[in-house]
């Protein structure tokens, strides 16, 4: 497994920020953020939903 960077985090938040999406940093490696960044994306769905109906 590859335990060092492919994408730098200024490349990431940088794409971020002109998608107008979040950054979340995660580790695949570690699990850091993975359940944060679960827990927000079916979060922002259920209140994109709720907007939507």
């Amino acid at each position: 497994m590859v335990k060092e960077r492919i994408v730098s985090e200024n490349d990431a938040v940088r794409l971020a920020f002109a998608l107008d999406l979040d950054y979340i940093e995660i580790s695949a490696l570690t699990g850091y953020n993975i359940e944060k960044t679960f827990h927000e994306s079916a979060r922002k769905l259920l209140k994109f939903k709720s907007i939507e109906d």
